[in-house]
């Protein structure tokens, strides 16, 4: 599937806008499915590398796509008749996505950097025909849990939507709406000088 790509009619999407992609969701299993994915996906990771003989690159590959096997799996289960649409990863180093109505559904790993590559631009700045929402997930520090997940809909560096993915609690929609750039942490410099002694 080549969806990244810039669209020769990109106006025809029309902007953003929050409500009509609750209301596509709403009222549908998609949301649990999603929640369920992410938490099978970890579940597999962690049966997968209990013994601890593998490298923690091995282990972030095998959790993202776990993730989006178990995403797919749900949603070939309890919404077989929606028109949800999977990239094949038959060669391993594609980018791994879905299509759901207007919206392409982009996994991602908090903090993960991505290349300056042609489709990552189109990804960045919308160029799309439909509009692409990070479905983006955290680890806690010991990798021992899911931190948080949740929809992100960015343009450019300013994030315009964020809706949490609650991963252990019953399904309700809690959302953040943001027009202001995103503020990346920077860790300090530290300097040392030699001072004269007097």
């Amino acid at each position: 599937m080549e969806i990244f790509q810039t669209s020769l009619f990109p106006s025809r999407k029309g902007d953003f806008k929050p409500d009509k992609f609750k209301n596509a969701i709403r009222d549908t299993l998609f949301l649990e499915c999603v929640k369920n994915g992410l938490n099978d996906g970890f579940r597999r990771m962690r049966e997968a590398f209990s013994a601890g003989d593998m490298s923690m690159r091995n282990e972030s590959n095998f959790l993202h796509e776990a993730i989006f096997n178990g995403i797919r799996t749900q949603i070939d289960t309890y919404m077989p008749d929606w028109d949800v649409s999977f990239s094949t990863n038959k060669i391993g180093s594609e980018r791994l996505f879905f299509t759901f109505g207007d919206y392409i559904f982009i996994l991602k790993i908090t903090g993960a950097k991505t290349n300056d590559t042609k489709p990552s631009r189109c990804i960045e700045y919308q160029e799309a025909d439909k509009h692409i929402i990070t479905l983006e997930y955290s680890l806690d520090d010991m990798r021992e849990s899911i931190q948080s997940a949740y929809f992100q809909y960015k343009k450019g560096k300013s994030s315009t939507y964020i809706m949490s993915v609650p991963l252990h609690q019953p399904f309700e929609i809690q959302e953040e709406t943001q027009s202001e750039d995103i503020i990346e942490v920077k860790k300090p410099i530290l300097k040392v000088s030699k001072k004269k002694a007097k």
